[in-house]
């Protein structure tokens, strides 16, 4: 055979036999890979790639078959890089750009081991147009799991608001009758009403004494117009000093009064003001209106109650600093 007594022969003179899937110096190619199996075209390509119309066309030979389906989109991909493809019933694809150079597919097989050949080329576009079924197939499939989960999720966050509606509006109905239950038993029992009357009393009480205390500073000011001896500035002074006094004393306890409640109710809004201490609240309230009459406790109920809450805020405000805040 010819072939194997030219392989000899290069043996028997020291050269380099070339064999399929390596390059003229032997080395082994990968896929894509140049290669060329005349010596001056190898160095050529290996040395000047940047220059070679046939490195051009398959680069762009590769890019195009990467991004088509069919022999369509193949040659339209090829014009798009410069490449005019003639593709008709010869045995092999030619490839010639706007300067008239021409290369054949057999020519960029060997270049750069590659398997482009029309046989070849169909092949790759039905794998290519197989995967990119099966990606829009599974784009499409996400999109639907998407929309069906988002479509369950608005279904149960539907239903949670639903049993959520009807939960609250229960337990506004519960709570509402308790409350009227509650009152009209606080109506009817002597020991409620004589704990409340008794303490709105001593409130009353407590607001008499500091108006006796503010009339006597009003006293003690009005006195002064006998020991000024000027008969106009003996009635304006003691007069000024005298409403000033009361309206200070009054008013400025009564102002105290107010900002220490505005300044506890803040905190307890800030701290405490949660479900939990309504809840403590009124069943405290609602223990003491049922079994007030029965029980032989010598304090005032509404004591009781400003005690119990009390004690339960203490204890709030303890696991507070202890282990931060209470969730409810």
């Amino acid at each position: 055979m010819q072939k194997e007594f030219t392989n000899d022969l290069c043996r028997e003179k020291g050269l380099s036999v070339t064999e399929k899937g390596k390059h003229f110096d032997g080395t082994a190619m990968k896929n894509g890979e140049l290669s060329a199996w005349n010596k001056d075209k190898y160095n050529l390509l290996k040395n000047d790639q940047k220059k070679s119309f046939v490195i051009d066309c398959g680069l762009a030979v590769m890019d195009a078959v990467q991004a088509s389906t069919s022999r369509e989109e193949f040659i339209s991909g090829m014009e798009a890089s410069g490449w005019r493809t003639t593709w008709n019933q010869r045995k092999h694809i030619t490839f010639e750009n706007d300067k008239g150079e021409k290369v054949r597919d057999s020519n960029l097989s060997k270049t750069f081991n590659l398997k482009i050949s029309k046989e070849d080329l169909l092949n790759e576009f039905t794998r290519q147009a197989a995967l990119r079924l099966a990606a829009a197939g599974a784009a499409e499939k996400r999109k639907d799991d998407e929309q069906r989960a988002e479509k369950q999720a608005e279904k149960a966050k539907g239903d949670y608001e639903e049993k959520k509606g009807y939960l609250t509006a229960f337990a506004v109905f519960g709570i509402a009758y308790s409350c009227v239950a509650t009152i009209f038993t606080a109506t009817h029992s002597p020991r409620v009403i004589a704990d409340i009357q008794a303490f709105l009393l001593f409130l009353w009480d407590g607001l008499g004494q500091l108006f006796e205390y503010a009339e006597m500073v009003w006293s003690a000011a009005w006195s002064l117009q006998e020991q000024i001896p000027f008969q106009v500035l003996n009635t304006v002074v003691p007069g000024l000093l005298a409403a000033l006094g009361f309206l200070g004393l009054f008013s400025g306890v009564l102002a105290l009064i107010a900002i220490l409640q505005y300044v506890a109710g803040k905190f307890y809004h800030k701290t405490f003001a949660d479900h939990t201490s309504l809840a403590v609240a009124l069943v405290t309230a609602a223990a003491l209106i049922w079994f007030g009459d029965d029980l032989s406790i010598p304090i005032n109920l509404v004591v009781v109650f400003a005690l119990i809450h009390g004690g339960y805020l203490l204890i709030r405000y303890i696991r507070l600093k202890l282990f931060g805040k209470f969730e409810t």
